[in-house]
């Protein structure tokens, strides 16, 4: 059931992730494509977004050990709710799994250095979940205003435990063509369109990423 809720809190969080991750050298097209992986589930959790869903609502509450009274009640404020799970993880009594509630939270609030720490925190345990390590590299990426090594690393491991990771892939393929690498960035995004999860449109923006690509290679070779 917690995965359950996870999921479907995981929509909630789009709109707040996706511009930092390659700052600096992206198309247009490059950031619909990260638009388009990290609108992958488990991208984020609570945020502003939490009053909004009695589901997102209770999920909270449970990670913080709240319950909800009988009477009703004003709608929660989400920065406390999230300060609740601070102090309580950071007492030592939490899980993985709310440590990792609690990273997605601070990428929401768009607080990525703290973000970080609760996934390295969250991967102490959960070590082979490719989304985990996706999200994580992610907010490297948004912490420090684009991929370097350390995030580079983590999509390596996240492709590692699933080849065919959609946000692990378009991260890479990103990676790639900041670099110039326009060839790596085709291969990669070309991958990505093996994914049953892509919808037309976001089909149709990746094939016109790696048009863009080629393009780019072809001058490159002159």
């Amino acid at each position: 059931m917690f995965w359950f809720v996870v999921a479907v809190m995981a929509c909630v969080a789009l709109a707040f992730v996706v511009v930092p991750v390659v700052r600096g050298g992206t198309s247009k097209k490059n950031l619909l494509l990260i638009a388009l992986i990290l609108s992958v589930p488990l991208s984020g959790l609570v945020g502003y977004e939490i009053g909004k869903s009695s589901v997102e609502t209770s999920a909270l509450q449970a990670a913080t050990g709240s319950t909800p009274s009988a009477e009703p009640a004003p709608a929660p404020d989400p920065l406390k709710m999230v300060a609740q799970l601070e102090g309580k993880l950071k007492a030592g009594s939490g899980t993985p799994e709310q440590w990792l509630m609690l990273a997605r939270s601070y990428s929401t609030l768009k607080r990525y250095s703290d973000a970080v720490n609760a996934y390295a925190k969250a991967t102490e345990s959960i070590q082979d979940d490719a989304q985990i390590y996706a999200d994580y590299a992610d907010a490297v990426g948004m912490a420090k205003g684009g991929l370097d090594q350390e995030g580079e690393a983590l999509i390596g491991k996240a492709l590692q435990i699933d080849p065919s990771n959609p946000k692990a892939l378009a991260l890479k393929g990103t990676a790639a063509f900041n670099r110039k690498d326009y060839s790596s960035a085709i291969q990669n995004w070309e991958k990505m369109l093996a994914s049953p999860s892509l919808s037309e449109e976001w089909a149709n923006g990746t094939r016109a990423n790696i048009e863009e690509a080629r393009s780019l290679l072809q001058k490159q070779k002159k």
